[in-house]
């Protein structure tokens, strides 16, 4: 009430809360104050996690003493109601593993719900989340991926293999709690914020360290604890120089093994067949042979010089850095492959 009779600022043409609402303890006295602070025909735009995909996809881990409501267009247009507001728009985001912007007005607003609005409101009782049935059997759920995943790291760390995590969060911290993981399993977490560094996870106890660990006491598998960006932290995983496999845990255990990836594409992109027209890409038997001519075209301003080997297609232009990628990774699965 201060602001909106401040002379100097007055009522707002927009509010904007972008990952706040689930923070917010009263949610009616929220909207009761962007209430007064707007313009009659000024809007509320609210971006939050849509309870759809938080169900959907397993994302318990978002459950945390900030996040004290997940949101899903049913009931916020009712909450809105309750203060004479009115839901006029929805938008749909992946981030986060779902999102949705919502865009809020005064009920005597002139402004108009879009179509998107009933939409999502169909969407939401065709899957049946307006009944408490499709909740109460969601605990369940949550014990049999969280067993899945603890189930497969003891598996692996009973294998003798090294094991970390990436990405010191809050929903990792989560994950790690509610599965019971310590040091005992979990040797470190990499992560780029220099305020986390040399830092501790809560109750789990395990040491956050820099990302370059990852090169000085490399893991055989990386948990990556913000799963929401996993393409984006296998990139800067590779682009560090760490080689191993990554374990994706929400919404269900995944192994990806992005070595194994990478040389599938590039047999797969790169038929190599003699002057003969005979296919000869054979790693296993002939792994070391086609790395050194491989190497040779890697290397090479012309792939095509080389007399004894012809790729079916042009190869595209490889910058040194890729150059270096295929070939150490080719040689690397030729090695285990003739062990």
């Amino acid at each position: 009430e201060k602001i909106v009779k401040n002379e100097k600022h007055g009522q707002a043409d927009i509010i904007t809360a972008t990952n706040v609402f689930a923070h917010v303890n009263d949610v009616k006295e929220f909207i009761e104050a962007a209430k007064k602070a707007l313009k009659p025909n000024g809007i509320l735009v609210i971006e939050c996690p849509y309870l759809v995909d938080f169900i959907d996809n397993m994302e318990y881990s978002q459950v945390y003493f900030e996040h004290l409501s997940i949101m899903s267009v049913i009931p916020m247009s009712a909450l809105c109601s309750t203060k004479k507001m009115k839901v006029i728009d929805v938008e749909k985001f992946d981030i986060h593993t779902g999102t949705i912007r919502v865009t809020i007005a005064h009920k005597e607003s002139e402004l108009q719900p879009t179509s998107n609005v009933q939409e999502f409101a169909d969407y939401e009782i065709e899957k049946g989340f307006n009944k408490i049935e499709k909740y109460t059997g969601w605990a369940d759920r949550v014990s049999e991926v969280n067993g899945e995943f603890e189930s497969k790291i003891l598996e692996l760390k009973k294998q003798g293999f090294k094991i970390c995590g990436f990405g010191a969060s809050a929903k990792g911290n989560t994950l790690l709690n509610r599965a019971t993981m310590t040091t005992d399993l979990i040797e470190y977490i990499c992560d780029e914020t220099p305020e986390k560094i040399s830092k501790y996870m809560t109750g789990s106890g395990i040491p956050i360290m820099n990302k370059q660990e990852l090169i000085k006491n490399p893991p055989d598998y990386l948990i990556i604890l913000s799963w929401n960006f996993s393409e984006e932290i296998i990139k800067k995983c590779r682009d560090v120089g760490y080689l191993g496999k990554f374990i994706v845990p929400i919404p269900s255990v995944a192994i990806i093994d992005w070595l194994l990836t990478k040389i599938n594409t590039m047999i797969y992109k790169t038929s190599i067949t003699n002057n003969s027209g005979e296919e000869i890409f054979n790693v296993p038997v002939f792994g070391y042979t086609i790395i050194s001519s491989i190497s040779k075209m890697l290397y090479s301003n012309n792939p095509h010089e080389n007399p004894d080997l012809v790729f079916s297609e042009k190869i595209p232009p490889i910058d040194i850095a890729e150059r270096l990628d295929i070939f150490n990774s080719i040689r690397l699965y030729c090695k285990e492959s003739m062990s």
